[in-house]
């Protein structure tokens, strides 16, 4: 399905590279890799089409662009997003250690973590502590503090999907002077001034039956397997997850970002930030994560 956008696109539409773009991401679905998928193509801000396909889940329910995804890693850059408004308004530095926020890292190798290396996966927090099972993020941020490290800080990049941005989650609560919960700071710092109307951590005010979820262990939509995905139903901890929203709203977010930090009416960070941050940070590091090694004969 294929329907125009609110907004009016400048120039001509190129229906063949339209029709190009539905039958390759069909040819994903119906090769078992994706149930189905929901896009915005967008040109200067100004959406020209919108486009579903395929179903939410194996009940056949099709797709719709109301539809609520997981966003799994995306959610990694909302929470940053609002750190770095956090630094553009004084609450804490790239450069400041954790410690100095949070006491529980105190006295022990962890002691000199950024938030930069934090916001970079370079700080050494260990991805082991990703089994704990907790829906209490400070708690959660405790037992993070309690394990060993996987390397010494700034010396290699490995993404860390959960431990790295639930520290950063609670400097965020330890830090707001209002004493908000993670979950409200989120609300009222990005989601609601933006017009991001169907975002929220957490899937308890959700309705089921909305949320596009992996059932089938041969057919992922999500990056882990439907053993795994409870993850993503346990509240505020993850933070690298657990972000409930729409295409609509990732294209706002987009946008945001298009426009370097800002909307049409909110200010979210300062030019001069988001043009420090849009650099890379890690150097000649990669991502350990992601690195694969060949060999030749």
């Amino acid at each position: 399905m294929s329907t125009p956008y609110n907004d009016a696109w400048d120039g001509p539409l190129e229906e063949d590279a339209f029709d190009r773009l539905h039958l390759y991401i069909q040819k994903i679905i119906d090769d078992g890799h994706a149930y189905g998928a929901c896009m915005i193509i967008s040109r200067g801000g100004r959406a020209g089409r919108q486009m579903c396909f395929g179903v939410s889940d194996r009940s056949g329910k099709k797709i719709t662009k109301e539809e609520d995804f997981v966003a799994t890693s995306l959610a990694n850059c909302f929470t940053a997003l609002v750190v770095l408004r956090a630094i553009d308004h004084g609450h804490f530095t790239f450069e400041t250690k954790i410690s100095a926020i949070l006491p529980c890292f105190k006295g022990s190798n962890k002691e000199g973590i950024t938030i930069r290396q934090c916001l970079t996966h370079t700080s050494g927090l260990n991805s082991s502590s990703d089994d704990f099972k907790t829906a209490d993020l400070e708690h959660y941020v405790k037992k993070v503090s309690g394990v060993s490290m996987g390397f010494a800080p700034g010396t290699r990049c490995s993404f860390t999907p959960r431990v790295n941005f639930a520290v950063l989650g609670q400097l965020l609560v330890v830090s707001d002077p209002k004493k908000r919960p993670f979950e409200q700071i989120m609300q009222q710092e990005l989601f609601d001034p933006v017009g991001m109307r169907e975002s929220r951590f957490g899937a308890a005010s959700r309705e089921t039956g909305q949320i596009c979820i992996t059932s089938d262990e041969g057919k992922t939509s999500t990056l882990v397997a439907p053993s795994k995905q409870h993850i993503f139903f346990e509240g505020p901890v993850a933070l690298s997850g657990a972000l409930w929203t729409t295409v609509k709203d990732v294209f706002r977010f987009a946008d945001i970002l298009r426009q370097r930090g800002c909307s049409e009416r909110y200010r979210l960070i300062s030019r001069s930030l988001f043009d420090y941050a849009a650099k890379s940070h890690t150097g000649v590091l990669s991502d350990d994560l992601w690195t694969t090694e060949s060999t030749t004969e």
